[in-house]
């Protein structure tokens, strides 16, 4: 008796199966697709799959692929100058930048929960630019500025009592600006080398969350893009508050992804 041998066909996590169908272009190999199903799997089991609101992975080589959100079937749109879209990662240049279409309302973000961050690659020089973030006022507004001429520094809310600054690295990697109570807030970095709290501080008050969208790559500024940072990216996220927990198993198991997707 002779049994029918069939190839066996890989099973992935529902939500990265779904994120693969959004487009022809994204087109991971087998060990890529692996990589992302698992990194999904493990923000379900370890808590911070539930806090994102959305992220996007841009490692895909083409502008439509890189688009594309993970959670949702929403495209982020890419603007201004220059945006080049390499095997593991976007550029910009003459200030290119990227409007993710995201407020805080849309992500449920307030003064005491709120999370965002990236993958920024490469050495960092000091930049005038912002990384990340909407701004109305001076206390209505979420910002990440990395490696920046005054330092590392997040606002979410106001930047005179809710900044969270930082020493000054010249490493690229995940940058996270997480609020995570009323008053507790924090700026953190991995790469290689682990993690490191760049800053933190229990007494981040006041301000408004900016109804603005957020840009990549520059600041929305009242509903105009401006400091540029003219930087090179792989993955960006926006939600609500994770627990210092949940905070470090995201980065950790995002950065194995990365790694996997050749995208640090």
């Amino acid at each position: 008796m002779f049994r029918e041998c069939r190839p066996l066909v890989a099973t992935y996590d529902a939500d990265a199966q779904t994120y693969f169908d959004r487009d022809a272009n994204i087109a991971p190999t087998a060990p890529e697709k692996l990589a992302v199903s698992n990194w999904i799997a493990a923000g379900k089991a370890n808590g911070w799959w539930t806090p994102i609101y959305d992220a996007g992975l841009m490692c895909w080589a083409n502008a439509t692929a890189n688009a594309k959100r993970i959670k949702s079937a929403s495209t982020i749109t890419f603007a201004g100058g220059t945006t080049t879209h390499n095997a593991n990662s976007i550029a910009f240049s003459s200030n290119g930048y990227a409007d993710l279409g995201i407020t805080a309302a849309n992500a449920s973000q307030t003064t005491a929960s709120c999370s965002f961050g990236a993958n920024i690659l490469g050495a960092l020089s000091d930049v005038s630019g912002v990384d990340m973030g909407p701004f109305d006022a001076t206390g209505t507004q979420q910002s990440l500025f990395v490696t920046n001429f005054a330092g590392n520094y997040a606002d979410i809310g106001n930047a005179l009592t809710a900044r969270v600054s930082g020493g000054v690295t010249g490493d690229g990697g995940l940058f996270i600006a997480n609020r995570y109570t009323t008053g507790n807030a924090e700026l953190v970095h991995y790469d290689e080398d682990g993690q490191t709290v760049l800053g933190s501080r229990a007494d981040a008050s006041g301000g408004n969350m900016s109804t603005r969208a957020f840009y990549l790559g520059a600041r929305n500024n009242v509903g105009s893009p401006s400091l540029y940072t003219n930087r090179t990216y792989s993955l960006w996220f926006i939600g609500t508050a994770m627990t210092t927990a949940e905070r470090a198993l995201f980065l950790s198991d995002t950065w194995t992804m990365l790694i996997a997707l050749g995208a640090t």
